[in-house]
């Protein structure tokens, strides 16, 4: 396999806004790239900011110009929507700065409504288009998308929407099946991602790894995200 440039990309799942700033506060001069986790409640059980109590208002105000994204002129946001209506959550992420949108393939069931908004975001190009995707996900029904699609997300957890979860190892089997498929396109992970599954992901073909709970638990963020980037090499029990 071609060598891959391997990108780590922090994620976070914010409670509210005063823990998105929290979190975006210990990345700065570390790494450009973040991804925001957005979680409705709907499409996945877990919520994270907009979300909730107080996000309404503090996004609102976002959107309206009135304040911006924390720390917004030292990060670029890879936007994650795992939420049940995406097309309209869409627009206000890019209002808002995001320069990458996930759209995950569940969350629109009619899949001519999501080849247009791929096709239409791509057309548009105001933001790179990604598309998430299970171990589960029937990858014939991709060929419609892809040539629209600036990368695919494979999730390496079942559960989607939580921090810590176990990893998926059937996803390495995804993967690999992508990488063969489309040797070109960017494949990216997440969840699940830890030291120990990084170079396992890394050997299956990804080269963008967005993990929580590895990076935001070390000691030293820019060190683990080296030994990511690096792979330290683990055999899991089979």
């Amino acid at each position: 396999m071609r060598e891959l440039e391997i990108e780590i990309i922090p994620a976070i799942g914010p409670k509210n806004f005063e823990d998105l700033k929290a979190h975006l506060s210990r990345l700065r001069d570390i790494v450009r790239m973040v991804q925001i986790d957005v979680c409705d409640g709907i499409f996945v059980s877990s919520k994270t900011w907009p979300y909730g109590k107080d996000g309404d208002t503090v996004f609102k105000s976002i959107l309206a110009g009135d304040v911006g994204l924390p720390f917004w002129e030292d990060f670029d946001f890879e936007v994650d929507l795992m939420v049940s209506n995406p097309v309209e959550a869409i627009e206000d992420w890019i209002t808002v700065g995001a320069s990458r949108i996930i759209i995950h393939e569940a969350s629109i069931e009619d899949k001519d409504e999501l080849a247009h908004l791929i096709s239409k975001m791509k057309t548009e190009g105001r933001v790179d288009v990604g598309l998430a995707v299970t171990s589960e996900t029937d990858l014939d029904t991709l060929d419609p998308y892809v040539s629209d699609l600036d990368f695919i997300q494979c999730m390496g957890i079942k559960r989607i929407g939580f921090s810590g979860e176990p990893f998926d190892q059937a996803i390495l089997s995804t993967i690999s099946k992508l990488r063969e498929r489309y040797p070109e396109l960017i494949l990216s992970v997440d969840g699940g991602v830890t030291l120990e599954s990084a170079p396992h992901l890394i050997n299956a073909g990804a080269s963008r790894l967005a993990s929580t709970s590895t990076i935001f638990k070390s000691n030293d963020i820019s060190e683990t995200i080296e030994l990511l980037k690096g792979g330290v090499d683990y055999d899991y029990d089979e």
